[in-house]
């Protein structure tokens, strides 16, 4: 018989009406292990990557570290079936890294265009509750306030030096040395 290490539940004698402070107790465990799980996935997918770039495959350590990522999940799932929480699946947010919203392609989240397949991301992007949708944009927000953003009202930029000069028709001046 296997011993678990301290605060691990083991998946089949999970309590399934759990008190006030087990529950605490479930929960921080899960949070814990939902941690771990996503750091085994990426152990997981850099181990599997390197053998395949080393040409050194070790069908023994993939299914070591398999078994533990599905150890992880098992007690997880047990934690989460008996605290009732449920969850479809799950979106991970890495700073700096966002998804297409058409295809799904991973880009950095500066990018102007998808990499995959050419999806422009101009425009305003608003987080939901803090700024305004597609459908308020250039209307008031309050009555006698300006419109919150606008666009296509902008003004177009100028070619105008800063300092007042004209520019020849011919192109930019010349000094007359050349």
């Amino acid at each position: 018989m296997r011993t678990l290490p301290k605060g691990a539940y083991d998946p089949a004698s999970v309590p399934q009406r759990p008190g006030f402070r087990e529950r605490g107790r479930m929960r921080r465990r899960l949070r814990y292990l939902r941690e771990v799980r996503e750091l085994g996935f990426r152990d997981l997918g850099g181990l599997v990557f390197d053998q395949h770039r080393f040409g050194r495959p070790n069908e023994t350590l993939v299914q070591g570290k398999v078994a533990a990522i599905d150890a992880i999940d098992r007690e997880s799932r047990a934690l989460g079936t008996a605290l009732r929480e449920r969850s479809d699946y799950t979106e991970l947010f890495v700073a700096g890294v966002s998804a297409c919203q058409r295809c799904g392609t991973l880009h950095p989240s500066d990018a102007r265009y998808c990499p995959h397949c050419g999806l422009a991301f101009a425009g305003p992007r608003f987080l939901a509750g803090v700024g305004a949708s597609d459908d308020q944009l250039g209307e008031p927000s309050a009555p006698g306030q300006a419109p919150l953003f606008d666009p296509h009202s902008a003004p177009a930029p100028t070619a105008e030096p800063v300092d007042g000069t004209q520019t020849p028709p011919g192109g930019p001046a010349h000094d007359g040395l050349s």
